[in-house]
């Protein structure tokens, strides 16, 4: 399994207790066994304002959690998302990030598989703390004829049923990285609407990162480094899903055709081999940091392209709604809010305001 930086990557874990308790289940499944962590990280986690009065909280931590602080009042005060207390306890852990989260797709489709939880509806993907059940999940839809990717991810939201924590491991995330991770998180505590996955981390991801280069820009000023470097990393991440959309794109013709299926799998793994090749070969031309040279080791495959698809497709409806109303956050949050209870398309809805 090999990392890409800056890839937006959190699991929605729907452990309420009430959800849990209620079902008839052994103690070995997935709810029972994934909310001992939730539980585990949530009620085991430190007040940062305790941690930032000791006098033996090292510097550098204490500055980790102003810049926190910063980042969620402006979450708060400036892109007008929902006041709670989600980063405001700290969590020590022993790994560099939180989940793995299983994608599964078809071998001659994008069509994600999905899976149900009680009272939330159909997920295309599944978030475990232990990597060997995420692995075990992933062979048994391998066994189905599934394509299939275990992902990292960085954070988990709970959708407001617990305060979610800062993890040890956060602090050596980028400013860009950290910034845009709690406003992608506060914009799913704020809304977020059943059954419809895609758009929730669409307009996570477009928060969490427009979000991100507005305080920077705000905290440090127009001509700092710190802008400067945030918006490389933003570069490089709209190259990456420009890269994902193209090849993407190609493969969609490629399994629209009416050709037998064999012949679909073997053009699939043609043009896959031609897209790793022209990102080695034109890899400095295209990327401004090393942080993308793991895509040309990574196993790509439907879930892989569809795991990046579920977060990133249809971003440009959000960026025109945020134009047309003068880069307004509140603004878009007022238009969207109302989503919540439409039926049919949500884009075309959006595309309509």
């Amino acid at each position: 399994m090999i990392p890409l930086p800056s890839r937006p990557r959190d699991a929605i874990f729907l452990l309420c207790l009430a959800a849990a308790l209620s079902l008839p289940c052994l103690s070995g499944c997935y709810l029972m066994k994934q909310g001992y962590y939730v539980i585990k990280y949530t009620t085991g986690s430190v007040p940062i304002e305790k941690l930032r009065r000791r006098a033996d909280t090292p510097l550098e931590l204490k500055r980790f959690f102003s810049l926190v602080s910063d980042i969620r009042e402006f979450a708060f005060d400036s892109v007008g998302l929902k006041k709670n207390n989600n980063f405001t306890t700290y969590v020590k852990v022993d790994r560099k990030y939180l989940v793995d989260i299983v994608f599964a797709a078809g071998k001659d489709n994008f069509t994600p598989y999905q899976w149900r939880f009680p009272f939330f509806g159909s997920f295309p993907d599944k978030g475990y703390f232990d990597l060997n059940d995420a692995e075990a999940e992933a062979r048994r839809l391998d066994k189905k004829g599934y394509d299939t990717y275990v992902g990292r991810g960085d954070a988990f939201s709970t959708l407001g049923f617990f305060s979610d924590p800062v993890y040890s491991f956060m602090k050596d995330f980028s400013l860009f990285e950290i910034a845009s991770l709690i406003i992608h998180e506060e914009t799913h505590a704020t809304l977020f609407i059943k059954d419809n996955v895609q758009f929730n981390e669409e307009m996570a991801t477009f928060f969490g990162a427009e979000g991100a280069l507005r305080f920077i820009k705000a905290k440090f000023g127009d001509s700092s480094e710190q802008l400067k470097n945030a918006e490389k990393e933003s570069q490089d991440y709209r190259t990456y899903i420009g890269l994902i959309d193209s090849l993407y794109n190609r493969l969609k013709i490629v399994y629209d055709e009416t050709i037998a299926l064999q012949e679909k799998l073997r053009k699939k793994q043609e043009i896959i081999g031609q897209f790793k090749d022209f990102v080695t070969d034109k890899y400095d031309s295209l990327f401004g940091s090393p942080d993308f040279k793991g895509l040309s080791k990574v196993n790509i495959n439907n879930a892989f392209i569809s795991s990046d698809i579920t977060y990133t497709f249809d971003l440009k409806d959000f960026y025109n709604l945020y134009q047309k109303n003068n880069r307004d956050f509140r603004a878009v949050l007022m238009c969207l809010k109302p989503l919540k209870n439409s039926k049919g398309d949500l884009h075309e809805a959006l595309r309509k305001l």
